[in-house]
């Protein structure tokens, strides 16, 4: 299903590139590799509600989210709705994404590789990895957004593209680590 809607998103955006002007064209190229340039006061400031309402989502659920760490049978025996909590974790998370992607663009990695490197440093526990992610999510951001408006001066390259490079060999470090934990 998700392909199926995929091939639809792609053929709007290839649509909206083959008529539009130049100026959108260079839109639509920002926003599918993500960058700051284009956001601006009022656009945080419209994101910022959803954002913060779906990170509060998230972090009230952190206890439960820890407990279904031991697997969902073991987090309804010690009394989570597991199917209530999967389905609040999936809104407060798609809230805040669907937001921060309004605004930046798709920037990816991000969300896939600071988690993974702060579970390492901080452990497991929600209550931590969720504020803690939110920062340092931010701090990639901004220093990957700093290279990208510097290194490559005067032209300002999308961050979505720098951030695809640095989380693109640590993905497949971390599914190569993941692969021989399971055949060794």
């Amino acid at each position: 299903m998700y392909k199926r809607q995929g091939a639809v998103c792609a053929a709007v955006i290839s649509y909206l590139q083959s008529v539009g002007d130049e100026r959108l064209t260079k839109a639509l190229l920002y926003w599918l590799a993500g960058g700051l340039g284009s956001a601006t006061w009022q656009h945080l400031r419209l994101a910022a509600p959803y954002v913060l309402l779906g990170t509060a989502v998230l972090i009230y659920f952190a206890r439960d989210l820890d407990l279904m760490l031991m697997g969902e049978e073991a987090a309804a025996q010690a009394g989570v709705n597991v199917e209530a909590t999967k389905t609040w974790v999936w809104l407060g998370a798609s809230l805040a994404t669907a937001a921060t992607v309004a605004v930046a663009g798709l920037i990816g990695f991000v969300g896939l590789v600071v988690p993974h490197i702060l579970r390492l440093a901080l452990g497991p526990g929600h209550r931590l990895l969720l504020p803690a992610s939110a920062l340092g999510g931010g701090l990639l951001l901004l220093v990957a957004d700093t290279l990208a408006r510097t290194l490559w001066a005067p032209q300002e390259l999308p961050v979505g593209i720098l951030t695809g490079l640095m989380g693109g060999p640590f993905f497949l470090w971390l599914l190569r680590r993941e692969l021989g934990r399971f055949s060794g």
